[in-house]
């Protein structure tokens, strides 16, 4: 197969799940330098429904004074001050000389107040959550995960704004404005809650540096004594994703999670599934591809909301 399918029709007569992996900005064997647009006061030209960037796929009509979004088929008018007439082959006039309309890649230089998030602005935030359940432990992930993070902290600036959540069978909040730092339990993982304000549980590097580094060099010691009274115990995925956000949520960014074992308690339970327990039925195997529990979708768009992204890592 050397080319994808371009109907929806062709999609389906494949029978092969697809997906694309975008990833801008990348680096090209051919690099370029990427040029800088100012748009002005006025930002970047949008389109009215789903907000994509002006971009060399926009379909010009109407004389140059609409364009169609390639990404959503809306068509918005041009403003006076962006208008230019088109030339034969449906192309604008200054096309050569607009780098939005003849690159892939471009920076906007935006204007600060239209283009920050609501509110005031904030240093990016980090939520570490971390898997301490027992197979976490005796497989050796906790001793990874904080050998890596030892090294990797130290890099980052020190207004990034940091959290640390662990969990097992229950929920554990990490106050890193103690010395050392102070942990929280919440043991009703079906209901998730904040058991502190956010700006003990969200701290910058340059306050929490030391309460950090404590954490990390003692939490092998740490899980061994949470395995006292969580052993066996399911580990609850979802309600560590719910609690990252909680702790996000007035600042945004991003969750890295790190978990080792299938979570089968807690929100968001999973049941290990398997096609040989289907037979030869292949409507039934198609079960497999789907989602078991919505909790996942529905998490996702409430993280999107408090703009927080998850980094999920499996071990």
């Amino acid at each position: 197969m050397y080319t994808l399918p371009a109907t929806p029709q062709m999609t389906t007569a494949s029978g092969l799940p697809l997906g694309a992996v975008i990833s801008p900005l990348a680096d090209t064997p051919t690099e370029e330098e990427i040029h800088v647009v100012d748009p002005g006061p006025n930002g970047p030209v949008r389109c009215s429904r789903c907000r994509a960037y002006m971009n060399p796929f926009a379909r010009w009509v109407d004389g140059g004074r609409s364009y169609v979004c390639p990404l959503c088929n809306c068509k918005n008018d041009v403003e006076e001050t962006y208008f230019s007439p088109l030339e034969p082959n449906g192309k604008r006039a200054d096309h050569a000389s607009r780098p939005e309309l003849s690159h892939g890649s471009v920076e906007f230089v935006a204007e600060a107040p239209m283009y920050l998030p609501k509110g005031p602005a904030h240093a990016p935030g980090l939520c570490f959550v971390i898997d301490i359940s027992e197979q976490s432990v005796t497989s050796g992930v906790v001793a990874l995960v904080s050998s890596c993070l030892k090294t990797l902290l130290p890099q980052l600036p020190e207004e990034t704004k940091i959290s640390i959540v662990t969990y097992n069978t229950a929920v554990h909040f990490w106050d890193l404005t103690a010395a050392p730092p102070r942990m929280m339990v919440v043991p009703d993982v079906d209901a998730m809650f904040l058991p502190s304000s956010s700006h003990f549980l969200t701290v910058s590097m340059s306050k929490s540096a030391p309460s950090v580094e404590y954490f990390l060099s003692n939490i092998n010691s740490i899980s061994q004594q949470q395995l006292q009274y969580h052993r066996n115990g399911p580990a609850s995925l979802g309600a560590a994703i719910q609690a990252a956000n909680l702790a996000l949520q007035e600042t945004g960014g991003r969750a890295l999670v790190f978990n080792s074992s299938m979570p089968i308690g807690g929100p968001g339970a999973l049941k290990a599934r398997s096609n040989l327990d289907l037979g030869a039925n292949q409507e039934r195997e198609r079960t497999l591809l789907s989602p078991q529990t919505n909790f996942y979708r529905t998490v996702a768009g409430q993280c999107a909301e408090n703009e927080v992204a998850i980094d999920l890592f499996l071990f």
